[in-house]
């Protein structure tokens, strides 16, 4: 990613993402309503999953784009990291764990 790609990505997950260590796994994911939003994140980082997340009757439907590799975590972590502030501190303990195994 660019740097300003980086930085975008990096709001967006300060925004509307989350980082961490859940009961399935790791990951870091980004849930927003509009799928441009998350089709421009698949594009400027080049790699995770994209799904759609139906919501109850009468709310719109979210979009999710979810990065749980822990190769393509190593990768990417250091890239946001910089531009994190509130979620700063677990990404950092994030990337420490994947670069265990």
């Amino acid at each position: 990613m660019t740097v300003g790609e980086s930085a975008w990505v990096g709001a967006m997950i300060e925004g509307e993402g989350t980082v961490g260590n859940y009961g399935h796994g790791v990951s870091v994911r980004i849930v927003n309503t509009e799928i441009e939003t998350i089709a421009t994140i698949l594009r400027f980082v080049g790699d995770g999953r994209v799904y759609c997340r139906l919501r109850q009757e009468g709310w719109r439907t979210a979009w999710a784009w979810s990065l749980a590799s822990t190769l393509s975590l190593r990768r990417f972590l250091p890239q946001i990291i910089p531009w994190l502030t509130s979620k700063q501190d677990k990404a950092k303990e994030l990337l420490v764990e994947v670069s265990r195994v």
